[in-house]
C-alpha cells in the first residue's frame, strides 16, 4: 500500500488547548485491501471483489481533548486487472467505481492467471494504492484437449531397444494453462507442460509385448481439473532377424556313418536382438546352434549335426529374436556311402 498526496485530517469546532495535553496520538495512514473469492473462479461466470478501503484516522482537538476523525475521503475506486494472453501480451482493463471501497462483480473471459490491484482517489487528490493480488480463472470445466498423434490403432516398430512413438497435443485458447502433461505407457509415466500454443513429446515404448496395448494422456490444469484419452497401439516387429547360411557341399560321400555334418551361419544379431538358433531337419535330427560370436550377439553361429543314414536331408535354420520374431534360410544335403 502507498500513499500519495495525504490530506490533512478534517478540523472542527475545538476549545482551549490542556496544557497538559501537548501532542496528539499517531495517526493511522489509510489503506485499502483487496478480498478475493473463497474456492475457484471460473470464466465466464461472475464472481465478486471486495475491496475496502480504510480513510485511516486523523486527530481534532475538541471538548479539551484529542477526538479522531477520518484521515481521508474516498471519492473513487478503481481496479486494475492484469492478465497475459496465448501470445504473451501483458493486457490491463481498468474499471472504476465511484466511493471507497465496496464489493464489485467480474466477468473473467477467459481461464488464465489475473492480478488485481486497486487505488483510491480522495477528495484531496491523493491515491491509496493496493498491491495487485493473484487469481487464477479456471475454465468451466476440466481441459479439453486434442491427441493429434498418434491415432488410434497406429502400428509402433519395435526394436531390441523398443519403438518411439511422438504425442502431440491441441487445445483452444479458452483453457486455463499450463497443463501438466502426463503419459502412462508400459508401466511407466513421462512428464511435461503444455502451455497451449503447441505440445510434442516423445515415447519409447518397450520391445515386449508385440501386439495390441494402449497409452494414456492425462492433462491437469492449475486449478487441478484433469481429463484422460487413451490411445491404443500395435506393437510390430520392427527388426526381424535375418538368417545367412555360410557356403556347404550338399552332395556329400561319407565314409562312415553317423556322418557329422559342419554348418554355420550369420544373422543380423544385436541390430534385431537375437537370442537364439535352431535347427531342424526332415527326417533327421533337431536342435539348438551355438552361439561362435565375439559379442555374444548371435551374429555368427554353428552347429555339428549327426545324420545317422545316407540320403537326402531337407532342413531348416531359424533365428529367433528378443520379441519372437523370427528369421530363417533353408537347404538341403545329401549323404552318400
Amino acid at each position: 500500500m502507498t500513499i500519495n498526496d495525504l490530506p490533512a485530517a478534517e478540523s472542527g469546532p475545538t476549545t482551549s488547548v490542556n496544557p497538559s495535553i501537548t501532542t496528539p496520538p499517531d495517526n493511522v495512514p489509510p489503506s485499502m485491501s483487496i478480498h478475493l473469492p473463497a474456492g475457484t473462479v471460473r470464466a465466464g461466470l461472475p464472481t465478486t471483489i471486495r475491496v475496502i478501503a480504510d480513510p485511516g484516522t486523523g486527530w481534532v482537538f475538541r471538548r479539551n481533548t484529542w477526538q479522531p476523525v477520518p484521515a481521508v475521503t474516498y471519492t473513487q475506486t478503481e481496479l486494475a486487472i492484469t492478465w497475459q494472453d496465448s501470445s504473451d501480451q501483458i493486457l490491463t482493463a481498468l474499471t472504476d467505481y465511484p466511493g471507497g471501497g465496496g464489493s464489485y462483480s467480474q466477468t473473467f473471459s477467459q481461464a488464465t492467471d489475473y492480478t488485481i490491484s486497486a487505488t483510491g482517489t480522495t477528495s484531496g487528490g491523493g491515491q491509496v494504492h493496493a498491491s495487485g493480488v493473484n487469481l487464477p480463472v479456471s475454465p468451466v470445466g476440466p481441459p479439453v484437449f486434442t491427441v493429434v498423434a498418434p491415432a488410434d490403432g497406429a502400428t509402433v516398430g519395435l526394436g531390441p531397444n523398443g519403438g518411439p512413438v511422438t504425442v502431440q497435443l491441441s487445445s483452444g485458447t479458452d483453457q486455463f494453462y499450463p497443463f501438466s502433461v502426463s503419459i502412462a505407457h508400459d508401466g511407466a509415466i513421462t512428464t511435461g507442460q503444455y502451455s497451449g500454443t503447441s505440445y510434442s513429446s516423445t515415447i519409447t515404448l518397450t520391445p515386449t509385448p508385440v501386439g495390441s496395448r494402449s497409452i494414456s494422456i492425462t492433462c491437469t490444469d492449475p486449478a487441478n481439473q484433469s481429463s484422460t484419452q487413451t490411445r491404443s497401439l500395435v506393437g510390430t516387429d520392427g527388426a526381424p532377424p535375418s538368417m545367412t547360411l555360410d557356403p556347404f557341399d550338399g552332395n556329400v560321400t561319407a565314409t562312415s556313418l553317423p556322418y557329422v555334418f559342419a554348418l554355420a551361419g550369420k544373422t543380423s544379431g544385436a541390430s534385431s536382438g537375437v537370442t537364439g538358433v535352431s535347427y531342424a531337419f526332415t527326417n533327421g535330427p533337431s536342435g539348438s546352434a551355438q552361439d561362435t560370436s565375439a559379442a555374444g550377439d548371435w551374429s555368427t553361429w554353428g552347429a555339428q549335426i549327426s545324420l545317422p543314414t545316407t540320403g537326402r536331408f531337407d532342413f531348416t535354420v531359424t533365428a529367433t529374436d528378443s520379441r519372437g520374431g523370427t528369421g530363417s534360410a533353408s537347404a538341403s544335403i545329401t549323404v552318400h556311402l
